[in-house]
This record gives structure tokens, C-alpha cells and sequence, in this order.
């Protein structure tokens, strides 16, 4: 019996595996949906509000996005808030049925509460993953954010945010 070397098996086996069109994704891409944010304040809090974003893709795997949240808490008695403006590259993988996506931000935050408020510098590191529901439509299953921060002189760089939601997709084909 003659044997087939495993080289060529594997090529054979790749080569009849779907795969996805090279071509093909979204121009723009709208998000909207729930976001907690975890912040160490002494004592460690859940935030909660929303988030929203929108990415303009200029490559199957490469785009912009401008990303936004809010969160809001009462502690102690008193009513905080929390607001997200950041903005960045973001690296996409593409199949049929999901895409997954890293991204770098960088923008601002606003905090406070009863009367205070302070901004600063802020960077996002995360990614996250869409499941899609439709040809113009996926469900964001899961966004994961670091989100260190430079306030009034200080680095902060315990506070992270997850989201989820859904994305609207608009153009290409």
C-alpha cells in the first residue's frame, strides 16, 4: 500500500474548509448597549450605564473607532457618574459567523458627584467579540476594557469596564 505523504492530506483538508470572503465588511459599524465599570474608590465599586460607538473600517481588519460610556452609582449617599470619551485603531478578525477585535483608545473621563468633578487622560486596552444575528446586524457579546487613567497628577490603573450590546453594520457588501 502506497502511502500519502501528510503534508498533502493537510493541504487537502484546508483547502476544502469554507472560508470566508475576502472582500467583504462593513464600512461602519454602530454599537449601543450596557456597560458596568469596576473602579477602585478605597473600596472597590460597580458602576453601571451605557455605552456606544461607532467604527469606520478602511480595511477588512483595520479601522477607527470612537468609543463612549457613561456609568452611574450612588455610594455612601451621594450620586457619582463617570464618563468615558476615547478614541483609537481597532484590529479586527473576520468569519462568518463572529468577529473578534482588539483595540488601543485614547481620549478622556470625567467623574464626580454632588457638585465635584474631575477629568483627565484616559486609555482603553481591550477587545471584544460580536456574534452576528444577521448580515447587518451581530450581537456584541463581550467588550473588555483596562482602563488606566491620569487625574489631578495621579495614575490610576485598577479600573476596567465590560460591555455588551448590539452593532448595527452599514456599507460594503
Amino acid at each position: 500500500m502506497r502511502r500519502v505523504p501528510s503534508g498533502i492530506v493537510c493541504i487537502l483538508v484546508l483547502a476544502s474548509l469554507p472560508l470566508p470572503a475576502q472582500n467583504t465588511y462593513p464600512k461602519a459599524e454602530i454599537f449601543g448597549g450596557f456597560s458596568v465599570a469596576s473602579v477602585a474608590n478605597g473600596d472597590r465599586e460597580q458602576l453601571y450605564g451605557w455605552q456606544a460607538g461607532v467604527a469606520g473600517n478602511f480595511h477588512r481588519n483595520v479601522g477607527l473607532v470612537a468609543d463612549f460610556g457613561g456609568q452611574y452609582k450612588d455610594i455612601e449617599g451621594i450620586s457619582v457618574h463617570a464618563y468615558e470619551y476615547l478614541f483609537g485603531p481597532r484590529f479586527s478578525v473576520r468569519a462568518d459567523g463572529a468577529t473578534g477585535f482588539l483595540h488601543a483608545l485614547f481620549g478622556g473621563v470625567s467623574a464626580g458627584g454632588e457638585g465635584l468633578s474631575e477629568s483627565g487622560f484616559m486609555m482603553g486596552f481591550g477587545g471584544g467579540v460580536d456574534v452576528n444575528a444577521g448580515s447587518r446586524i451581530a450581537v456584541r457579546v463581550i467588550q473588555f476594557d483596562w482602563l488606566p487613567s491620569r487625574v489631578e497628577g495621579e495614575w490610576s490603573k485598577s479600573e476596567f469596564r465590560v460591555g455588551f450590546g448590539i452593532v448595527i453594520k452599514a456599507g460594503g457588501d
